[in-house]
Formats: structure tokens, C-alpha cells, sequence
């Protein structure tokens, strides 16, 4: 399998392939992706809509098929300095933030996100 430097998919994942040694650790998304397409690997980890996104675009990518089940879920958390004005606010913030995920709002930005990278890119391909 093809892993990246520095990233964790789960302590029980981590404690699997620390035990049968069989990643070949990479700086670079980009190098898991050709070496999977090349068949000098057999899978990596990925995150799924930039994954996607970039398989899409490459020669092979085709033959790249994602397992219906996630490897393991991490969310995405804001950081605020304790020295910005921003400090003060946090649980403002985290209310709203509350809000957006929960009236759908980030879903759809996320959909228009991947909908205008396709668009940029030149692919019409309409399905994950």
C-alpha cells in the first residue's frame, strides 16, 4: 500500500500496518495516486472528495475504485489564537458554525465546491 509521511488513519490502521510493514510511505498524494494506477501498489488512503476529484483527472483513473466504507472519519476543527479578538467569540463562532452544518448549508457549500472545480477543470463527470 502507499501511506503518507506524517498522516494517521486510525490507531487500530496504524497498529496493522506498523505490524505487517507492507506501506511504502510517501510526501505526496500525487505519487500514491501514479503509483497506484501503475499497479506498484495495491491501495492507499485518501481523503474521499479530493480523491475523487484528482482520480478523475488522471490517466487511469478509472480503474481507481473507492471502498464504500470509510477507513476512518476526522473532522475538520477551526483553531483560533488565544491573542485574536476571534478568542472572545468562540462560542459565537461554534454556534454558528452549529447552525451552518445543521440547515445543510455546509453540505451545499461543499457540493458547489466540487461542482466548480469540475467546472474549472473541464470534467462533466457527475458521479462520485
Amino acid at each position: 500500500g502507499g501511506l503518507l509521511f506524517g498522516a494517521s488513519y486510525g490507531a487500530d490502521f496504524d497498529r496493522f500496518v506498523g505490524r505487517h510493514g507492507n506501506v511504502e510511505w510517501v510526501s505526496d498524494s500525487r505519487q500514491n495516486f501514479g503509483k497506484l494506477v501503475r499497479q506498484r501498489i495495491d491501495y492507499i488512503a485518501h481523503e474521499r472528495r479530493t480523491g475523487t476529484l484528482f482520480a478523475e483527472r488522471l490517466a487511469g483513473g478509472e480503474n481507481i475504485r473507492a471502498l464504500p466504507e470509510p477507513l476512518t472519519v476526522d473532522y475538520l476543527r477551526v483553531a483560533v489564537s488565544r491573542h485574536s479578538p476571534l478568542a472572545a467569540k468562540m462560542d459565537e463562532i461554534d454556534r454558528a458554525l452549529r447552525g451552518y452544518r445543521d440547515d445543510g448549508s455546509i453540505q451545499r457549500w461543499l457540493d458547489d465546491s466540487v461542482r466548480d472545480y469540475r467546472r474549472l477543470a473541464g470534467n462533466r463527470a457527475d458521479a462520485w
